[in-house]
């Protein structure tokens, strides 16, 4: 947030549950932790603006993913999107059409912001409408853009000339929803140095659009000490079907054991993972190693 968003001093930031959180929903497999975590990321976002850029003028956007049979046919996105039973498709529609906006109602709620949700209007629509909107299950139409740009601009104009949050909410942050919520993160290249033997790749940059950076590939049996600061640490990275599991270490407490590979691991895709959480705010080392035996694709949704 901090590198991406705050160092341009906004004076608008609209947080949004886009279309591909619906991928990572399918890929993190939905269950109750995913909601902990949702509410973690939004609560910490809106917490580290008001910090640092207390003028930023913040508002939760909530859009619509089309539910109706004729756009299961037009799925986009990664494979797990594509490739899900109808079941599963359902079920992350749901946590983006229900579970997210109540998570985010609560934070708007907590802290005095604005929440557009055009999920009840978009649904509306008739089958025929939807077809006029929408060119997939999630892109608009250039008449739905056009459509839904202007409602957008109209809204956002009245959310901004609304009067001011009560002192409450301007003043102190008072206490979080969740004590776990993510504050004040930041995201560090691992250098070369805390690596074992290990080779160099020039690939995609996750962290700037469109660019490239070189990435430090470790073998089975290689490993990385990472010293960081905080409650939590996670490792931003690429999956797929070489994905092995780790052992994972903090200030040379026990080995824990973390298996990458899961179901959707038969195509690559960008991957965020929690590591540890719960630690105490202060400087701590992390020791990661590949294990040397290979992971067990059995567990691959498709060979």
């Amino acid at each position: 947030v901090n590198e991406l968003v705050l160092t341009k001093q906004p004076d608008l930031l609209i947080i949004e549950v886009a279309v591909n959180d619906g991928d990572d929903l399918l890929e993190s497999t939905p269950c109750g932790a995913s909601a902990v975590l949702i509410r973690q990321a939004a609560e910490g976002i809106v917490r580290t603006t008001r910090r640092r850029c207390p003028q930023t003028a913040i508002l939760f956007l909530e859009m619509f993913l089309r539910d109706d049979s004729e756009a299961r046919k037009l799925k986009t996105g990664c494979e797990a999107w594509r490739d899900a039973k109808e079941e599963e498709a359902q079920e992350a529609i749901g946590w983006y059409h229900h579970v997210a906006p109540r998570l985010h109602r609560e934070i708007c709620e907590r802290y005095g912001l604005t929440q557009i949700d055009l999920i009840p209007a978009l649904r509306s629509l008739s089958g025929q409408e939807r077809q006029k909107w929408f060119r997939d299950d999630c892109h608009h139409s250039d008449f739905g853009g056009e459509a839904v740009g202007n409602l957008l601009a109209r809204l956002i104009l009245w959310a901004v000339r609304q009067p001011e949050a009560p002192a409450r909410h301007r003043g102190s942050l008072g206490a979080p929803l969740d004590p776990d919520c993510w504050c004040n993160g930041k995201t560090i290249r691992i250098l070369p140095g805390w690596t074992s033997e290990h080779s160099i790749r020039r690939d995609k940059d996750l962290l700037r659009l469109g660019q490239q950076t070189d990435w430090l590939l470790l073998y089975a049996g290689g490993h990385v000490t990472i010293p960081f600061k905080g409650r939590a640490c996670g490792l931003m990275t690429l999956l797929g079907p070489d994905a092995p599991s780790l052992k994972v270490q903090v200030d040379g407490g026990p080995l824990q054991r973390v298996p990458l590979l899961d179901r959707w691991c038969y195509y690559w895709r960008d991957a965020v993972l929690l590591l540890r959480d719960g630690l105490s705010d202060t400087t701590h080392t992390l020791y990661l190693e590949v294990e040397m035996e290979a992971s067990d694709h059995q567990c691959l949704k498709r060979p």
